[in-house]
């Protein structure tokens, strides 16, 4: 199995192409509506007046879910195509939640104190030195 770098990956998801970001609704794409959503939100249970971060935000889509549960929401997103249109539902939506573009790898220099939990529901096993951005995370 051959390994790209981040800045390869970064993009390789900043070139996806329009009509496949589009393609993801308020749930996501097919396997988060169907298989992963739910055992999530489950596991996270209550976030109502929690300070998440959502790394690896992608379009938005469980920035947005966790938003609706009530929860202050902070998107880090590398690939400025996902950011784009999670920025662009933002601003139609109002929904409270900021949006950043910043490398993951570089996450623990960004996480902030203030937050209570943080979500890298697909991303964080991919990350070049995840160890340490899970420890950073966990506090």
């Amino acid at each position: 199995m051959s390994m790209i770098s981040n800045s390869e990956a970064i993009a390789a998801w900043s070139a996806m192409p329009t009509d496949a970001i589009e393609a993801y609704d308020d749930q996501g794409d097919f396997p988060k509506r169907h298989l992963m959503n739910g055992n999530l939100l489950r596991m996270l249970g209550s976030v109502d007046g929690r300070k998440v971060l959502d790394a690896g935000s992608g379009e938005g889509y469980l920035s947005r879910l966790l938003a609706e549960g009530g929860a202050e929401v902070v998107g880090v997103e590398p690939a400025a195509a996902l950011l784009a249109r999670a920025q662009r539902i933002e601003q139609e939506r109002h929904q409270g939640i900021r949006f950043v573009q910043a490398d993951l790898s570089t996450l623990p220099e960004l996480v902030s104190r203030s937050m209570q939990w943080s979500a890298a529901w697909c991303c964080s096993p991919y990350l070049p030195g995840s160890r340490r951005w899970r420890r950073a995370s966990a506090r």
